[in-house]
């Protein structure tokens, strides 16, 4: 999914030597519509798609406080989410056919709260501490019924996450020529419970119950873990006789994902049944450049 974001600052240095202040919002589409399927005059299935493209906002907003050796900076950005809902009509059948409703989640970002402190022990050296919270219990999951009096699925019991990171740039430079190196690692705890059997819910929301009163247990499978998070970069700004300055960044990122035991198997269905348990682990790598210049 992509987001379009506008934003604008203020530097108070005027008023308040150090201190900016910046908002803007970050804006993503959303579909909805209907789709009425029918006979026509001649026996022939035939179909009309009425599809609606809607703008969703969410607010952006920081703050920055810079001394001479050291700054602090905290950044809000609101909950973005991007719903798929389609109405699915169809009439002139022998029998009755409830509406239809084909909804999902397709794209959601939480409630995040990030604070950053920078110090410079030394004018090369720069160490940089961060921690974001992030809301992710307000996430519904990404199915959703298909009728209105269909069950609704069950509550994925995400968890509200903290994200501590630590980073440093060292940079060293000439009159023309300036280089930089940097590192940093971040622990990116899941928000998901491990994977296994969760009390069903009704059209209502309410939890599900059997003839003989016991919780009815349906298998969620939402495969994740902690997050690792290692990476380096290093950069060069040269600049030219003839004005233009030159810059080329590369960074490398390695993501261990945390081996993780889930209490369900892969085929399982009801509680009962055996089989061994899913585990999960993983790696991600990236490796990317960038290049420019500028006037």
């Amino acid at each position: 999914m992509v987001a379009l974001q506008m934003a604008a600052g203020i530097n108070l240095e005027q008023w308040v030597p150090g201190l900016r202040i910046g908002g803007g919002v970050s804006a993503m589409a959303q579909n909805s519509g209907r789709l009425s399927v029918e006979l026509d005059p001649s026996g022939d299935f035939a179909s009309v798609t009425e599809v609606q493209l809607t703008t969703r906002f969410s607010p952006v907003l920081g703050v920055q406080y810079q001394r001479d050796t050291w700054a602090l900076g905290v950044t809000y950005r609101g909950e973005l989410r991007t719903d798929v809902g389609l109405n699915v009509q169809v009439s002139d059948l022998p029998i009755a056919l409830p509406l239809l409703t084909i909804d999902a989640l397709a794209h959601f970002d939480p409630h995040t709260l990030a604070a950053e402190v920078s110090w410079r022990p030394v004018p090369d050296l720069m160490l940089v501490a961060n921690l974001t919270y992030r809301r992710w219990s307000a996430w519904t999951g990404a199915p959703q019924r298909t009728t209105a009096d269909s069950f609704q699925p069950p509550d994925p019991r995400f968890r509200d996450t903290l994200s501590p990171r630590v980073a440093f740039e060292w940079r060293s430079s000439t009159e023309k020529l300036s280089a930089a190196l940097r590192g940093g690692f971040a622990f990116d705890p899941t928000p998901a419970p491990r994977a296994g059997f969760e009390p069903g819910r009704d059209s209502a929301g309410q939890v599900r119950q059997d003839m003989n009163g016991n919780v009815v247990l349906v298998p969620v499978r939402y495969l994740d873990g902690h997050r690792y998070v290692l990476t380096a970069g290093t950069g060069v700004r040269w600049q030219t006789a003839r004005e233009p300055l030159v810059r080329f960044d590369l960074f490398a990122q390695a993501q261990r994902v945390g081996a993780r035991t889930h209490s369900i198997s892969a085929s399982a269905v009801n509680p009962g049944d055996g089989g061994a348990h899913m585990r999960s682990a993983g790696w991600m790598l990236a490796l990317g450049w960038t290049g420019g210049l500028e006037w």
